[in-house]
């Protein structure tokens, strides 16, 4: 049912491509990070509530049509739906029926909850293409909560320090998990936190409130004052630097699932790493995959070798899909 193109994934019998690297005539995307939706595609597919996102990616004239989650429609008498995955705002999992026969292909996902977003939809079906991005054994998440817990006692940390902290994650779904997952655990304890982002993330701030998830109110780095007796947190997207020279100390940390590794915390100018990622983990994998109940299992997006084999001696039949973003390990 999926043919693997120089465009990227396409289905035959509807004619239409998912996450498409180039422009096609039709396109059904996953999510709105930059390596699912690219611009030039005369006609774009994607969930309801990821139009405010993709928008912003594509720009106003780009031709969108949504589907919310769950809805069927038909295209050459194929049936395509979109489920939440779990990912990001948005986030789907596209599921093609035909012929008695069911495929659903992944995009990228998490199982563990996550207030930005709706929770992952665990589909049935005969073939299930799975992201790999973190499919290596060693890569198993601690409760968000607990990772929360420990970034604001690095905060509190460097408030006694007279340290100003930055916190560097992506701009679309990484920061503002950040920014709602602090802010819970801050109001829980009483403490009163200062949030400042870069300009890439106001903007994808808005998005978001836009299609209903609040955050917490955010101000510009412009806007920050020496005075101010709350505890000060910067967000910013990874290999930005910091625009105000005031700053006396500044402590740095990096948030995401590349950082369990020491020797990714030991690279770049940070000081700390926290382990805290918007894709499955090692077990989140597993589960999932063997959930859906699929006869045939592709893995892509990442190093695919050690979960293949792993499915492979369970008795499953898995293989690899090697699409423009399979690769050996990747680094942040």
């Amino acid at each position: 049912m999926i043919v693997l193109t120089e465009a990227g994934l396409y289905v035959p019998e509807a004619d239409v491509y998912i996450d498409p690297w180039k422009g096609v005539p039709r396109a059904i995307l996953t999510h709105a990070h930059s390596d699912h939706t690219r611009k030039g595609s005369s006609h774009y597919l994607c969930s309801e509530s990821g139009l405010s996102l993709t928008r912003e990616r594509l720009g106003k004239k780009a031709n969108i049509e949504t589907l919310p989650y769950g809805r069927a429609i038909y295209r050459n008498g194929i049936k395509i739906s979109l489920h939440s995955a779990g990912h990001i705002l948005g986030s789907a999992q596209v599921r093609i029926e035909s012929k008695g026969k069911t495929t659903v292909i992944s995009g990228d996902y998490k199982t563990v909850s996550d207030p930005t977003c709706t929770p992952i939809e665990i589909l049935k079906c005969d073939t299930f293409l799975s992201e790999a991005t973190f499919a290596k054994p060693y890569y198993v998440w601690e409760n968000p909560e607990f990772i929360f817990q420990n970034i604001l006692n690095y905060i509190l940390e460097n408030k006694n320090q007279d340290a100003i902290t930055v916190l560097y994650g992506y701009s679309l779904g990484k920061a503002q998990r950040i920014l709602k997952g602090l802010s819970i655990i801050a109001e829980s304890r009483g403490i009163d936190l200062d949030f400042f982002v870069h300009d890439s993330i106001l903007s994808m701030n808005t998005r978001y409130e836009e299609s209903g998830i609040l955050l917490p109110k955010t101000k510009s780095i412009e806007q920050w004052s020496a005075d101010s007796e709350n505890h000060f947190v910067f967000i910013t997207p990874p290999g930005t630097p910091i625009p105000n020279p005031n700053f006396k100390k500044i402590r740095s940390a990096f948030c995401s699932g590349w950082m369990q590794l020491s020797k990714n915390r030991k690279k770049g100018s940070f000081s700390k790493g926290f382990t805290l990622s918007d894709h499955a983990d090692w077990n989140e994998l597993i589960q999932t995959i063997s959930a859906t109940e699929a006869e045939e299992i592709l893995l892509t997006h990442g190093d695919t070798k050690d979960i293949v084999r792993f499915l492979c001696e369970k008795g499953k039949n898995a293989k690899t899909l090697k699409t423009k973003f399979h690769s050996k390990e990747s680094e942040f």
